[in-house]
């Protein structure tokens, strides 16, 4: 579910022309920010807490998925070479 979305979010994002992207847009609190910057932050946040569950993950000796695939790669290189 995260992936498909993640994708749909993706094409929508790549089909907003710039004009509207380098738009500002005030907000609430005061200051402006572009929608650039607004989807760009909410990228951000997402990467945070993706690293807090990596981290929790490793607490409980769990070895991340991106890892496991990492590590899945370097050993079929080093059989093919």
């Amino acid at each position: 579910m995260a992936r498909k979305s993640g994708e749909s979010c993706t094409q929508w994002v790549e089909g907003v022309p710039e004009e509207v992207l380098a738009e500002h847009v005030r907000q609430p609190r005061g200051g402006s920010k572009t929608r650039f910057e607004m989807i760009l932050g909410t990228k951000e946040h997402e990467m945070h807490h993706r690293a807090q569950l990596t981290v929790v993950e490793r607490l409980l000796g769990i070895v991340p998925h991106l890892t496991r695939s990492r590590q899945a790669t370097r050993t079929a290189a080093t059989k093919s070479a």
